[in-house]
Order: structure tokens, then C-alpha cells, then sequence
């Protein structure tokens, strides 16, 4: 057990701290509290510093209720039972928000902290606050909810509803969800030089491998070039490899067309990534004479 912190004195919530109870629960030591409204309660020091306990939640005897009227649950201040129930039979709570906002709460989102205001920017502040590419600058309406003026790292500026900044929902004024190249990709690093760029690049100067390895299929009239098998799983193989010879990368002339099975034995015995033509030729030549 590590050493004791004291926590004689100080506020979580509602209760403060009066001293040791003297008495140990999972290894956690267990205080003495006393919560604003009179009652007096034992918590263990796990359940205060994880800001799971806010208060008693005075339990009336009479209706075995927890009671929490005059409490507030970050912006929320609980006023009375509004005498409906939620799903589950949950009380539902008439709240005041900080905005003036009324509204009914259930119980256990108060308690959880999945609740802690109506969702007005009265009782946020966002300002400066950083969301993914997102920077909020001011409050503001948007269709008449509650929202932010945001201004994205592309330079454009955009309004976001609070639920969408805070939910995780909003990370950009939607450039992020746009192909970009070169320097306006966001992942450009300007550190790298030519030959790192482009040594595990898929793309360049208009040219794509996807599009690269149809065309190699599409001239070898999609058949395997060493067994002659046609359709089925097909590779576009490098003769010159992909990493020591970049150059050549989107060369038709470099591509030939291998089934599965003969792609993977070619690899299999020259190993991959520095992989030259003299290597497929000698392949080839072993593969023809066997088939002869």
C-alpha cells in the first residue's frame, strides 16, 4: 500500500473531508465527510478523488428516495421530483440550468455526470479551444441551437452546434474529408526529402499504382505470364523493384502480369523489395524449362 495522502479539509462536490475513519475498504482508506446538507458519510478516497462522489444523496427513509433537490450537477440545479418517470422507472428531475433553461433530467444522468447543463454556450466556454483542425472564436446561434464560430487551420471559418464540437463529431470545416496533395495534405511533413517522400508513395505526378497494375493485366490480356493461366487472382509484379528502382515504378515495360501462385514462388526465392529483371528472367527460364 502506498503512503497515505491526507485529505483532512478538502471539498469534492458537496462533502468535505473531516478526517480518517480508521477503517480500510479494497486497500483504499475510508473518510469521514460532511455533505452541505448536514449528513454526515464515509467515502473512500478512490470514490472522492475520482469525482464520482459529488454529495450523500440523502436517501428519505419514508420513500426509500434519493433525494436530490438543491443540488447542482455542473450547470444544472435540481428543484423538486417532477412526479414522472423515465425508462427503467428513473425519477426525472425538474432542473434549472445557469441559462434559465427548465428542463426534466433524469436521475442517473445527474449522478454520472452524462448531464451537466441543457447544452447552452452560456454555460461553456469554448473560446480558444482546440477541436481536431478547429478553433472556436466566439459563441453564436446556429438554427437556433447552441453553437460556435470556428475557424479551421485550412483558414475558413465555420459554425458548429456545441453537441458536434463536444461529441467529436466536428474535427474540421470538412477540408480534412477532401483529397489534398503535396503541401495542403495535412500528414505533408517538409522535413523529408525527394527520395523519402516518394519511397513508399503509391502516387506520383498524376500516376497511381492501382491504375498502373490494370494496365499491365489489361496488355497481358489478364493471363499469367509464366504459366498462362488467365482471370482469376492476378498480380501486376514489379521486374525492377518498387523500392530500388523508383523511376521506373509507373513503367509499363516494368510490369508483368503473375497469377497468385507464381508471384508468391518467384518471392519466395528472390525475396522481396530490391528484386531486379535479371532475376524474373532467370525465374522464367527455370519455369520453361520444367514445363518443356
Amino acid at each position: 500500500m502506498g503512503r497515505k495522502v491526507d485529505l483532512t479539509g478538502q471539498r469534492f462536490g458537496k462533502l468535505v473531508v473531516l478526517g480518517d475513519s480508521g477503517k480500510r475498504g479494497s486497500g483504499s482508506v475510508i473518510w469521514n465527510c460532511l455533505c452541505d446538507c448536514g449528513n454526515k458519510i464515509t467515502k473512500r478516497a478512490c470514490e472522492l478523488r475520482s469525482g464520482k462522489c459529488r454529495g450523500c444523496f440523502y436517501r428519505d427513509r419514508a420513500t426509500n428516495k434519493v433525494d436530490l433537490t438543491g443540488q447542482r450537477f455542473g450547470a444544472w440545479t435540481v428543484l423538486d421530483d417532477s412526479g414522472n418517470r423515465g425508462e427503467g422507472g428513473n425519477i426525472l428531475w425538474n432542473c434549472v440550468c445557469d441559462c434559465g433553461e427548465h428542463r426534466l433530467v433524469n436521475g442517473n444522468s445527474l449522478r454520472n455526470g452524462r448531464s451537466k447543463s441543457c447544452g447552452c454556450s452560456n454555460c461553456l466556454d469554448l473560446i480558444g479551444c482546440r477541436f481536431g483542425r478547429l478553433v472556436v472564436l466566439d459563441s453564436m446561434r446556429v438554427n437556433e441551437r447552441s453553437g460556435w464560430l470556428c475557424e479551421c487551420d485550412c483558414g475558413k471559418k465555420t459554425h458548429v452546434i456545441t453537441s458536434a464540437l463536444t461529441g467529436g463529431n466536428s474535427k474540421s470545416c470538412g477540408c480534412n474529408k477532401r483529397y489534398r496533395r503535396g503541401e495542403t495534405h495535412p500528414n505533408y511533413n517538409p522535413k523529408f526529402t525527394t527520395q523519402q517522400r516518394i519511397k513508399q508513395r503509391y502516387e506520383l505526378n498524376g500516376n497511381h499504382k492501382h491504375k498502373w497494375s490494370k494496365q499491365v493485366m489489361e496488355r497481358d490480356n489478364y493471363t499469367c505470364q509464366i504459366c498462362n493461366k488467365h482471370g482469376g487472382k492476378l498480380n501486376a509484379h514489379h521486374l525492377n523493384g518498387w523500392n530500388t528502382f523508383p523511376e521506373q515504378r509507373f513503367d509499363l515495360d516494368n510490369g508483368v502480369t503473375l497469377c497468385t501462385d507464381c508471384h508468391k514462388e518467384f518471392h519466395s526465392q528472390y525475396g522481396y523489395g530490391d528484386n531486379t529483371r535479371e532475376q524474373f528472367d532467370e525465374y522464367a527460364a527455370s519455369k520453361t524449362l520444367v514445363l518443356n
